[in-house]
């Protein structure tokens, strides 16, 4: 996906932390309508995914592996209630709000879920003169608010200045958001709808996680997410391409993605390029071609671009990359496993601060909401990241807009 954008410099707005692009970006017929289909099908295998776990929650023969998978981030004396959850949830969708993160060839590296980054968004909006009344991401949030108060449990610090912009903006056009800056504020008896919670493994171990779950278990309030660990992992993208799952997903479901392999003991065989290699010779032979990644959900790994590793980076040696992949290996023993996924960046031509035209890194980030009275995904908007690293996350470095 190579895209020029040159219409002047990218500039810093300080109370970012990162750089703007000079306008909103202007994107080809072509690529809306393949967020629209990436927001489509993303739904029907998140929906997919979740069918599959509750059956290997319920003891499914040969699905024992998922199991493993979706319960390693979980404190193991809340195992049981876990399985309760997932197999609850069942064959639905686990989301509401989602984010993809499109890289190379107008495929996806990963979902993100709930809507991360949601609030830098409509910060960009207002940027651009967006108004409130106009963003189609505060409006997404009303539709679903459908008049109740929303809660949001936050559970990342680094997060707050955001969420409290977000809130407010929400107000402005009526939608009421109870914000719960620490556990000890977060009220498990009265919330109507969480728009934001912290993970489940996190929700779980906490007394007033647990409450409110059992209240889920009692129709008594509505969650996004829902408490399952599908959308809260990156397994994801694995199952579409494993041998024991994969005649389960349409061939343009399997398309979303690059090919992507959970790493474990053993002597499973992965192709490439026409051929079969075991993890480690791909590891030692092509170690350009691929991204070793956590999958699961322990935070201090799981967001912010964390143990996520481009093999064939100068700076990666043989030594360390054997040395990741035995780490991986030791981990998914515990079911905290690792993925490898193929490493296709896409390339974008913008200026920079300084005027200049560079080659950057960059993934797309088109956001999406299931719309349940239309049982349609929408998509709300889609936000751009560009960076000279190929690792593109939210950094000083980093510039960032919105498309349409």
């Amino acid at each position: 996906m190579d895209t020029k954008f040159d219409s002047g410099a990218a500039r810093s707005i300080g109370g970012m932390g990162f750089h703007t692009l000079p306008h909103i970006v202007e994107v080809n017929a072509e690529m809306k309508q393949r967020w629209q289909d990436i927001g489509r099908l993303g739904q029907s295998v998140l929906t997919k995914v979740s069918g599959l776990v509750a059956m290997a929650m319920a003891g499914e023969l040969g699905l024992e592996w998922i199991s493993k998978l979706m319960l390693g981030s979980i404190p193991g004396q809340y195992h049981n209630l876990a399985r309760e959850l997932m197999i609850t949830v069942g064959e639905r969708s686990p989301v509401r709000f989602f984010r993809a993160d499109v890289v190379g060839e107008g495929q996806i590296a990963e979902f993100q879920c709930p809507g991360s980054g949601w609030a830098y968004s409509r910060e960009l909006e207002q940027h651009y003169g967006i108004s409130a009344e106009e963003s189609p991401i505060l409006a997404a949030y009303k539709d679903w608010a459908n008049g109740r108060k929303l809660s949001w449990w936050l559970h990342d610090q680094n997060h707050r200045n955001s969420v409290r912009f977000l809130c407010e903006e929400c107000r402005k056009i009526g939608v009421e958001v109870i914000v719960a800056e620490n556990d000890n504020d977060f009220d498990a008896e009265s919330a109507e709808a969480v728009i934001k919670r912290p993970p489940l493994p996190e929700l779980i171990a906490h007394p007033k996680g647990r409450r409110l779950l059992e209240r889920w278990l009692k129709g008594e309030v509505e969650l996004d997410l829902l408490p399952t660990m599908v959308p809260e992992t990156k397994f994801v993208m694995a199952l579409l391409h494993h041998p024991t799952t994969g005649h389960l997903f349409t061939t343009e479901e399997k398309g979303l993605c690059p090919p992507t392999f959970v790493v474990y003991e053993g002597g499973q065989e992965i192709p490439f390029k026409g051929k079969n290699f075991t993890v480690r010779e791909l590891v030692e032979r092509h170690p350009r071609n691929f991204v070793l990644k956590y999958g699961g959900a322990c935070k201090e790994f799981r967001g912010g671009c964390h143990a996520v590793y481009h093999l064939g980076v100068k700076s990666m040696k043989l030594v360390d990359r054997t040395e990741l992949l035995g780490r991986a290996v030791v981990d998914a023993q515990v079911g905290e496993g690792w993925i490898l996924q193929e490493f296709r960046p896409a390339h974008w031509n913008i200026k920079d601060i300084f005027g200049r035209n560079n080659n950057f890194y960059a993934i797309f980030r088109p956001h999406y909401y299931l719309n349940e009275v239309t049982g349609l995904v929408e998509m709300v908007n889609s936000s751009v990241a560009a960076r000279h690293d190929w690792k593109v996350h939210c950094r000083s470095d980093a510039y960032l807009g919105i498309c349409q």
